[in-house]
């Protein structure tokens, strides 16, 4: 992978749940995920923004689906396009690795301006494989529809 493209588009990986980095690798997770966004790069038709670049801003939150922003956000000054993804965590109810701590907040749904995909908590057996499982789920989505950049749509070739 060249650097250029490295550099072209990545993800980051904050959250919205007090001391979630004591139940995960935050740096472990973000690595993984921005292995995978470096994997699905040279498909993505990412020459048509020239000298801008994507950051995927994955949101670890209290909700009820994965979200997908319906709007790509510009940030002219630094030549970026922001595409926010929400992902929720789930409880100990949700899932087997879910955690105690979730419901002592209060569940944000999910606005008309996301798109949503559900997060079948079930299919994955920890934490972090459900964080990746559903990171790559959401970005690929956000590809195949397409995201405006510019008046330019960035998808999957």
């Amino acid at each position: 992978m060249s650097n250029e493209l490295k550099n072209k588009i990545r993800a980051l990986t904050p959250s919205q749940i007090p001391n979630f980095q004591d139940d995960i690798d935050f740096d472990e997770v973000e690595a993984k995920i921005n292995e995978f966004i470096q994997e699905i790069a040279p498909r993505l038709n990412l020459q048509d923004i020239k000298d801008w670049r994507i950051l995927i801003n994955i949101l670890y939150r209290v909700t009820d689906e994965i979200g997908v922003f319906k709007r790509i956000t510009r940030y002219p000054s630094d030549k970026e396009f922001q595409l926010s993804i929400s992902i929720p965590i789930p409880n100990e109810s949700q899932a087997i690795y879910g955690l105690s701590k979730i419901k002592n907040y209060s569940l944000t749904p999910l606005t008309a301006n996301f798109y949503s995909l559900k997060p079948n908590f079930e299919k994955y057996s920890t934490m972090e494989e459900f964080i990746l499982k559903s990171s790559a789920a959401a970005i690929s989505f956000a590809f195949e529809n397409g995201v405006s950049c510019n008046g330019k749509k960035i998808r999957f070739n």
